[in-house]
């Protein structure tokens, strides 16, 4: 995934930018997710289905449905990071808030944090120009990620008729099933979240779901 990211609020649409934005027209076997972009990992595999006719399987490392919770925590990590103070007041969006109207939602928090980091820098006694454009680097990035999690957490996990596999750390407490998917298997392995990625044996399970031939 390359900047800019796709500016939509619902795992589908998010979902069909990224394939639109990759341009790939050739057959996929296989569909690898991180963590709660599975959420959106799960709908490439979905969409990919029905354009090819077959589906291929979705590896999901560390992957979960994204719940509310992972949204307004990232939030809140961003704000108390631009501000560097733990006792930022933030806002308290509910769940509805994000599956209703997640566009007002984004932009109450993009003002939040352009805020915060905007008192924080002026602090600094910096010049407002360079205050103005780090803001808007930071607050972007941010909000960019911010979108992202509240797309994932808007999947509607429509009925699919592939396979996911999910290669877990010991530090992931999702086990499936998989909403909406066709069957669920879980590989888990011995490691820490951070150490998932360099290990051999989730190299080995990602070519093990592999497909012969497509």
């Amino acid at each position: 995934m390359k900047s800019p990211l796709p500016q939509e609020f619902y795992a589908e649409e998010y979902a069909a930018r990224l394939l639109a934005a990759s341009g790939c027209t050739r057959p996929v076997g296989l569909v690898v997710s991180y963590c709660l972009a599975s959420s959106i990992g799960y709908e490439v595999a979905r969409q990919v289905t029905s354009r090819q006719g077959s589906a291929p399987v979705l590896v999901a490392l560390d992957g979960s449905p994204c719940p509310a919770e992972s949204v307004l925590s990232a939030y809140r990590e961003a704000a108390v990071r631009f501000a560097e103070d733990d006792a930022v007041h933030l806002l308290q969006p509910t769940e509805s808030d994000l599956i209703e109207r997640p566009k007002d939602v984004l932009a109450a928090m993009e003002r939040e944090l352009t805020d915060l980091a905007a008192r924080s820098l002026r602090e600094e006694e910096l010049e407002e120009d360079l205050i103005q454009d780090m803001v808007e680097d930071l607050v972007h990035h941010t909000v960019d990620w911010l979108t992202h999690l509240v797309a994932a957490h808007n999947a509607s996990f429509l009925q699919w008729e592939g396979d996911v596999v999910l290669v877990s750390s010991r530090d992931q407490p999702f086990e499936g099933p998989w909403p909406g998917a066709r069957s669920t298997r879980v590989v888990r392995v011995d490691c820490s979240r951070a150490e998932l990625l360099d290990q051999p044996r989730v190299r080995r399970a990602i070519a093990d779901c592999m497909p012969s031939r497509l």
